[in-house]
């Protein structure tokens, strides 16, 4: 071959891609699927709610008309746990809703009674559910007043015992690994605060500290304290607009309770532009079982928070509530307005078909922000 044959042949192949047999095998991923993690408190018969139900200790005829003295044992009526989700769960019991002289609960040691008659203590007991075992057994709250409970506590009464369950992840699903992923699952830690009676100051000063204290943003979790807040009977509770908004960029999660001689008036002293709203942002704010006094303002607003309403009576027209600036609830008929293209959305759900509603009805009104 000539020297211009060799020169002609480089130079051809100088800057030329050579193409390499290849292929590719794939496989979709066919979905992540989320658990659920949902529980109820339900009679013996396992399907009948008692969520948000006062419960009365007995005695043995059945009879709620009784009397406590030192050395007395009642229990509550037979309840079973029922896991409502897709996951297993362990839970635990605590008392609330309790109204009336606290000091009682110094004499009166509650504990939990399994169907085989086990006795546990109700700070120390534990309970699991698994999708194939989503119902306890028969449990039931024993209460025994000490036997040393002197004159201090004659004519003394609590009122409104509740049951709160709460749950957490339990150690049963597997991952790729081993079933221990979540045994350092924690319990939500709820404080209780109980205000005592006293006169009208005093107690709205307490209300106040305790809603101070529940939005405070702890520096050691870096998040605000669940918080219930019980609240004396026959009492008349001012809060204005503003009292459960949290520092920006946390949220408050507050329940107060009471019964329905206990009255929270909801005022704001001083409106804005858009009228006398209950301003009470980034707060989840629940009141259950007491009568709620709404004359003084025109609605509640709760952007980025919840507003929940659960077994109380409303004396007033309570004319809407905002979630995020952009939904509102408008009485008598449960209609949605929106103003803004803002995807929001407010869940309704009622026993009955307007508000106000008489106290044997129940209501909720859930607000949440939904992307599009």
């Amino acid at each position: 071959m000539s020297a211009a044959a060799v020169l002609m042949s480089i130079s051809m192949l100088i800057g030329t891609t050579y193409a390499w047999f290849t292929d590719t095998a794939s496989t979709a991923v066919n979905k992540i699927q989320a658990g659920t993690l949902k529980v109820d408190i339900v009679k013996e018969d396992g399907e009948t709610s008692i969520k948000n139900e006062s419960m009365s200790f007995v005695n043995k005829d059945g009879s709620a008309d009784i009397l406590w003295e030192p050395g007395a044992t009642f229990m509550t009526p037979a309840f079973k746990i029922k896991s409502t989700g897709s996951l297993a769960l362990k839970y635990k019991l605590t008392l609330n809703g309790i109204t009336g002289d606290n000091m009682l609960l110094k004499v009166v040691k509650f504990s939990v009674v399994k169907a085989d008659g086990t006795e546990v203590d109700l700070d120390t007991f534990e309970g699991h559910l698994t999708p194939d075992a989503a119902l306890s057994d028969a449990l039931y709250i024993k209460g025994h007043m000490d036997e040393t409970a002197n004159n201090d506590y004659q004519d003394k009464t609590l009122e409104g015992l509740g049951i709160t369950v709460v749950a957490t992840q339990w150690t049963y699903e597997k991952d790729s690994k081993d079933d221990q992923y979540d045994k350092f699952a924690e319990y939500d830690d709820v404080t209780t605060t109980q205000i005592p009676a006293g006169d009208v100051a005093t107690v709205n000063n307490a209300v106040k500290d305790a809603i101070a204290a529940a939005k405070k943003v702890d520096s050691a979790t870096g998040k605000t304290t669940p918080t219930q807040i019980v609240l004396p009977a026959n009492t008349t509770v001012s809060i204005d607009s503003g009292v459960a908004t949290p520092a920006q960029g946390h949220t408050s999660d507050i329940k107060i309770t009471g019964d329905k001689t206990t009255t929270v008036k909801l005022q704001n002293t001083n409106p804005g532009s858009e009228g006398s709203l209950s301003y009470q942002d980034g707060a989840n704010l629940t009141f259950q079982g007491i009568t709620i006094d709404a004359s003084a303002i025109s609605g509640i607003c709760a952007r980025g928070g919840v507003v929940t309403f659960i077994d109380c009576e409303i004396d007033t027209e309570l004319k809407r509530i905002s979630a995020q600036s952009s939904c509102f609830l408008a009485a008598p008929s449960p209609s949605l307005f929106l103003r803004s293209a803002t995807a929001a959305r407010m869940l309704f759900s009622t026993t009955a078909n307007s508000i106000p509603m008489d106290t044997a009805s129940r209501f909720t009104v859930r607000a949440a922000l939904l992307s599009t």
